[in-house]
């Protein structure tokens, strides 16, 4: 488990964990179920949440992730230099690559990388490199997320790291001072500020949870040095504001607000300090709502009124920017800015500052973006060129530049880092009419391999368009031969099946040898080796006595055995389901379902005898209908001698009551239907003769005599049946 946990941690955040994830979910699929389903619900809502907030914005790389550190003498075009930057899959390596600078015939600077990078193995994901030079060595400041270290490279020598300080909250940004040797700054996501000289360590200067000017979700924080080292400056997405450590006091710089005449829902997104141009400047970045200004250059003596703005128009915001301040000869300081998602870069330019107000130079400058380089590799297969698309559009990870000189023109030479670990760099030379660069044959290097990479359709000053070079495609394919050695397409790479080695739970090997085994244990082994040699069954079926009979359980079975016999039995699934009360409402659903079906059944059953009773009155009623026709005999008895014949009544007496009973007679009278047979049972009654008294039977024969009686046969009204619907 603690292999499969540290391999884990070294897989990047939103990487492929392949086997380390199904091996932990192999170990610990038999009690991860049995946690609680609202708390992991809780724990993927807020994931999928930031995974959706940082798929609009990621504050994570605010800074770069990328440092140029040029050798020799500062006013002058290095040479040479070293580049800084994070490798790895899990971006776990910093990089210190030398590299040189070699002019080609167009003018342009080409990058010549030397031996092989120093590495140093970190903690934890480089998320920003921050860097500054003082008394001849470069000071490194290098953030992850709860790491931060402090280096110092030396020309000609190996870097040396000089601490590494661990922050319990998520570190947000850090910044080496340009005054001090050894002093940095720190932001944590707990709205905490802290001051870190490598000699006296960490001291807090600020803490503050809540935003500066008004209510912010983002807990981004954000720190630069100023013109005074004991001046610094903190930052969150409403605003800037100025910490002065002599005084414990701080003052406003800038707010997200009408001061800077900026539209509603707009945030602050990146502070840079400028000091290697102008002592007293700082840029800010803002993000875009259709913004009137989008970036600004404020100076420290002037604070709430920018002295510069630019409209980026840039479809992400940008979170990296990249000073370059005016080189010999030259009047106007140029500011890269970098977006994350979009890989997009904007070249502004500007003069002024110290004696002169300052003013724009031109319109901002788009400069290619990695992916599109795309076109002039050549033509792949159509899996590999989509895996080639996707590698080319993962987002950057930083920004740098390095300045060129030849001839008294200057050059730039831009660098551009990507999340897949793959850098790129294109030149820059300055138009005829001016000093503003333009592209002219732009390549990249990748990772220790040098290739080319020429602009979309990039303009020259006469108008025509520039194609790739010879030299280009080129490089070109030396890169994408060593992508296909070192990265193979894993677009439909699928993860294996999760395997367990047992091996890895014991932690001794057992002894072979059987010298102080029983007597027995031998016999059963001589007899295992020897079933398996004849290919039988070790015990016969009718061997009884050497089958162990399990003993019956004198308790009840507890929790754990329930569960082992439920899965035994390959039930395991219904039993934990039962177990988490999930069966409770479909027995509960069940069972009134069940009642429901018998009331039912026994409703439909009392309506069934409700119509029988209707029907057996509605042929009564037929009976005695006025369709003319007599009602039907009684079934005959057995003649018997009548002892005194019954007196009959006349023949028109007869029909007198005959016509009297008639459906006709009674309806013309207006007698109801539902009396009509009332009525004529109490004629009939009325018509008949008393009846002579009977003589004692015996009990046969009064059986005999009830059983030949019908129930047509008995005289008197009837009572009447139930009918339906009255």
């Amino acid at each position: 488990m603690t292999r499969l946990l540290r391999a884990l941690e070294g897989q990047t955040p939103g990487g492929s964990t392949g086997r380390p994830l199904s091996g932990v979910a192999s170990l610990c699929r038999d009690w991860l179920s049995e946690l609680p389903l609202k708390v992991v619900a809780e724990w993927l809502h807020e994931d999928l949440a930031e995974q959706r907030r940082r798929l609009s914005f990621d504050e994570s790389p605010t800074g770069g992730a990328l440092a140029w550190l040029p050798d020799g003498a500062r006013g002058k075009p290095p040479r040479r230099g070293c580049l800084v930057f994070p490798a790895g899959e899990a971006a776990d390596r910093l990089c210190f690559q030398e590299a040189a600078l070699r002019p080609v015939a167009s003018g342009a600077l080409r990058p010549e990388l030397r031996g092989f990078p120093v590495q140093f193995e970190l903690n934890g994901a480089v998320q920003q490199v921050a860097a500054a030079h003082l008394e001849g060595s470069d000071f490194l400041g290098v953030r992850s997320d709860h790491f931060c270290g402090a280096w110092r490279k030396q020309r000609g020598k190996t870097p040396s790291p000089l601490q590494v300080v661990r922050t319990e909250a998520p570190c947000s940004s850090i910044a080496v001072s340009p005054h001090l040797p050894g002093e940095l700054s720190l932001c944590t996501l707990q709205g905490e500020l802290y001051l870190w000289n490598v000699e006296t360590g960490l001291r807090r200067l600020h803490h503050d949870r809540d935003s500066l000017f008004f209510r912010d979700p983002s807990p981004w924080r954000w720190s630069e040095f100023s013109a005074h080292p004991q001046v610094l400056t903190f930052a969150d997405h409403t605003g800037l504001k100025g910490l002065d450590q002599r005084v414990s006091s701080h003052f406003d710089l800038f707010k997200v607000g009408a001061e800077a005449d900026c539209q509603r829902g707009e945030r602050l997104v990146l502070s840079k300090y400028l000091g290697p141009s102008e002592p007293f400047h700082h840029l800010v970045t803002l993000t875009f709502i259709h913004p009137k200004f989008s970036v600004f250059v404020l100076d420290e003596r002037f604070p709430l009124v920018p002295v510069l703005s630019w409209e980026h128009m840039m479809q992400r915001p940008p979170i990296y920017a990249h000073h370059i301040p005016a080189g010999p000869g030259q009047h106007s300081h140029k500011v890269l800015l970098g977006a994350h998602h979009s890989q997009e870069m904007l070249l502004l330019q500007y003069s002024g500052g110290h004696s002169l107000p300052c003013q724009l130079q031109g319109a901002p400058q788009k400069l290619p973006s990695i992916k599109e380089c795309l076109p002039h590799f050549p033509t792949q297969v159509p899996v590999r060129q989509s895996a080639l698309s996707q590698r080319l559009s993962v987002p950057t990870a930083g920004i740098a530049a390095a300045l060129g000189q030849k001839e008294g023109i200057q050059t730039l030479l831009i660098f551009q880092l990507s999340q897949a670990g793959d850098l790129f760099y294109q030149p820059l030379l300055p138009k005829a009419n001016g000093d503003a660069p333009t592209d002219s044959e732009p390549e990249t290097s990748v990772a220790g391999a040098v290739v080319g990479r020429p602009c979309q359709d990039p303009i020259s000053p006469d108008g025509a368009k520039t194609t790739c070079t010879p030299a280009a495609a080129t490089l070109y394919r030396r890169w994408l031969r060593s992508w296909k050695r070192a990265a193979p397409p894993t677009l439909y790479w699928q993860c294996p099946p999760a395997t367990l080695n047992q091996g890895c739970l014991f932690a001794h090997r057992e002894p072979r040898d059987t010298e102080g085994a029983s007597p027995s244990s031998l016999e059963a082994s001589c007899r295992l080796r020897g079933a398996m040699r004849e290919e039988q069954l070790f015990c016969s079926w009718g061997d009884e006595s050497g089958v162990p009979v399990p003993p019956a359980p004198q308790l009840p079975l507890g929790e754990l055995s329930q569960r082992l016999e439920a899965s035994w039995a390959g039930d395991w699934a219904a039993w934990w389901l039962e177990r988490l009360g999930a069966t409770k409402a479909r027995r509960q659903q069940a069972l009134r379902e069940q009642r429901r079906r018998a009331k039912r059944r026994r409703g439909t059953q009392s309506l069934s005898g409700s119509f029988t009773s209707s029907t057996s009155y509605q042929s009564e009623l037929s009976d005695w209908s006025g369709d003319g026709r007599a009602p039907r005999p009684p079934p005959a008895l057995p003649a018997e001698p009548p002892s005194q014949a019954p007196p009959t009544l006349p023949a028109a007496s007869q029909g007198d009551s005959q016509e009297l009973l008639s459906s006709q007679s009674l309806s013309a009278r207006g007698i109801p239907h539902e009396r009509r047979q009332t009525l004529r049972r109490y004629l009939a009654v009325l018509d008949q003769p008393p009846e002579p008294p009977e003589e004692p039977l015996s009990a046969s024969q009064a059986s005999v005599r009830s059983s030949q009686r019908g129930p047509s046969s008995s005289q008197g009204p009837q009572p009447k049946r139930a009918r339906m619907g009255f």
